[in-house]
């Protein structure tokens, strides 16, 4: 039996390491970052993978530092070429606007990278008409999450790349808390 055991163990090692040449060594995210991020040495770290196509590998670090990240991306990912640009953040036509949002008017899944809507809602304590609930207003309806932060008493602050043209709206809408966030698909 004991023999059985070394045979299977030998065996087994020896598939393991033949595996090991498949593999290449990638370039992952060492924390989280927000779209929109550069990219320094602290950010990377590297993985060996296999059966990964679309990949940028370890020894082309170089050429990745200084650039930004496109969406924002989790510890632990692997970095693509469609996942970095050489454009920082905001980009032409795209403005950066910050919502300070209540409790509750944030989906809980909406993390950095999160493609989001922003209606118009009443402000905390304000009435609204029932026209304004039936039919609300989309301020904003191609924004991306740029990072989210829990506050100290409750609210999150989050700060949403939004086109050019709805940036100033949603800033003043935010600033009289009559903003409220809706998460949506990635592309819709």
């Amino acid at each position: 039996m004991a023999i059985l055991v070394v045979v299977a163990s030998t065996i087994g090692a020896a598939y393991l390491y033949a595996q090991k040449g498949d593999t290449t060594e990638v370039l992952v995210l060492a924390r989280e970052v927000p779209p929109g991020h550069q990219i320094t040495t602290a950010d990377l770290g590297t993985a060996e993978v296999s059966g990964v196509v679309e990949v940028i590998e370890a020894e082309d670090a170089n050429e990745v530092l200084g650039q930004y990240t496109v969406n924002g991306m989790t510890e632990g990912q692997i970095l693509s070429p469609d996942a970095v640009t050489t454009h920082p953040m905001p980009g032409d036509g795209q403005r950066l606007v910050a919502l300070n949002i209540p409790a509750g008017r944030l989906p809980s899944g909406v993390t950095a990278g999160s493609a989001v809507e922003v209606l118009a809602a009443p402000a905390p304590g304000e009435g609204a008409v029932r026209e304004q609930l039936d039919a609300p207003q989309v301020i904003a309806a191609r924004a991306s999450a740029h990072s989210v932060e829990q506050v100290a008493d409750g609210t999150v602050v989050v700060t949403l790349l939004v086109p050019e043209a709805d940036a100033d709206i949603v800033a003043t809408h935010s600033a009289a808390g009559a903003v409220t966030v809706v998460q949506v698909p990635v592309g819709e």
